[in-house]
């Protein structure tokens, strides 16, 4: 359990100097190189 929103900061797995936000995506561009470009076209997002 955790006090929070959808995105959890795991500050332990890869070194206290190395923080990584989990649980939240965000689509910076449709380009053809987009590894998510498939999934955007077959859901129709805008």
């Amino acid at each position: 359990n955790r006090v929070g929103g959808r995105v959890s900061t795991d500050t332990t797995t890869f070194g206290i100097s190395t923080h990584i936000d989990l649980g939240a995506q965000w689509l910076h561009h449709y380009r053809p190189e987009n590894p998510l470009r498939p999934t955007i076209k077959d859901v129709q997002l805008k």
